[in-house]
């Protein structure tokens, strides 16, 4: 966000030097440079799956948004670092459900990681949700 000084490299430094093997997606071609000479970051030369990224991962950090709420759908740790100044609704209602944490301090950005555990996938919660779009879409296209 202009205007803001991005925590990138300082989140990627604390969790290299605390044994984390990362990785670490770029949104833009002039944030590589955040990973320079950063140890343990890896930036995948292809595309890969968001979701199993965020299922397989012990925690997920994000200063945007999107991954950090699948992750927490998943129950995967997820921490947003968004520099806005207003969270969205959904956003705010993963906090209260102690779902998300948001916070823009590297050091208890870290010391969540360190303590969260990932909570256990909701298969029947996502199959509703699922069977919800479905008949949506069914409405639009078939009417």
């Amino acid at each position: 966000r202009k205007g803001t000084k991005t925590i990138v490299p300082q989140l990627l430094r604390l969790l290299s030097d605390n044994g984390f093997n990362t990785l670490y997606l770029p949104r833009v071609n002039n944030e590589y440079r955040y990973a320079y000479g950063i140890e343990r970051v890896f930036i995948p030369r292809e595309p890969i799956s968001g979701l199993d990224a965020c299922f397989y991962s012990r925690a997920v950090l994000s200063g945007a948004g999107s991954l950090t709420r699948e992750a927490a759908c998943l129950g995967r740790p997820a921490v947003s670092f968004y520099a806005g100044k207003r969270l969205l609704a959904v956003d705010e209602q993963m906090i209260d459900n102690g779902w998300l944490l948001h916070s823009r301090n590297p050091q208890e950005i870290l010391g969540h990681v360190l303590r969260a555990k990932s909570r256990q996938f909701d298969r029947v919660r996502s199959k509703k949700v699922q069977d919800s779009v479905f008949r949506e879409l069914d409405e639009i296209l078939i009417g």
